[in-house]
């Protein structure tokens, strides 16, 4: 599968650790493998995407293009739950639906105290193992993010608990996703362009944040 993505690293989702320049989190942080987060707001430097890593909200939701963003949730049991995070009447919620008639779970107190981590990204391609159709009308992504041949992004494998870091140079995500379909539970796109990078050690402070393993 070289061909179609390269595997960055391979984790129990419990291992998973997150840096971000804007705000500061775990700047000194000495990664053994990253990619490139999630995406962020060029005017303001600060994050553009959801993300929550132990209570500690970094990244905002929703954004001003969307109301619905795909997204990975990982429970302190180490399950990941695949779904959408939905703004509603002002309140978030997280459903496996994408329609925003369809309400699911309230994004409580008592929801996040069962988080280790969340995050959204730009865009789910692949959920319960097959191919999402029709992702940019479901989250309001534009043709680039769509179909832009250089992306990092998170695989989900078919335990939910096991996660693999990956970044796609040649293909877009929907090419991706239709080679990994039912090989793999879900795949969510995070940043892409000239975002994307792999390394090791800190984090380079001009990537404004990362996701990876020690």
């Amino acid at each position: 599968m070289i061909f179609m993505f390269v595997k960055v690293f391979t984790a129990l989702s419990l291992s998973l650790l997150f840096a971000t320049e804007h705000p500061p989190y775990n700047t000194t942080l000495e990664f053994r493998a990253a990619i490139n987060g999630t995406f962020y707001d060029t005017e303001t430097d600060l994050l553009a995407s959801l993300l929550v890593v132990d209570g500690k909200r970094l990244g905002e939701f929703p954004v001003c293009s969307s109301k619905v963003r795909g997204g990975f949730v990982c429970l302190k049991s180490g399950e990941v739950l695949v779904g959408y995070f939905k703004v509603y009447k002002d309140r978030l919620y997280f459903s496996d639906n994408p329609l925003l008639n369809d309400i699911g779970l309230l994004c409580s107190e008592e929801f996040w105290k069962e988080v280790k981590w969340a995050v959204t990204g730009g865009g789910l391609f692949l959920k319960d193992g097959r191919v999402v159709r029709n992702v940019s009308k479901k989250e309001k992504l534009d043709s680039y993010i769509v179909n832009h041949p250089k992306f990092s992004f998170l695989l989900l494998h078919n335990d939910r608990k096991t996660i693999s870091g990956c970044v796609s140079f040649k293909r877009p995500p929907y090419e991706v996703a239709k080679a990994v379909e039912g090989k793999y539970s879900a795949m969510l796109r995070l940043d892409g362009g000239s975002s994307v990078i792999i390394f090791k050690g800190k984090k380079p402070k001009w990537v404004n944040n990362a996701i990876g393993v020690k």
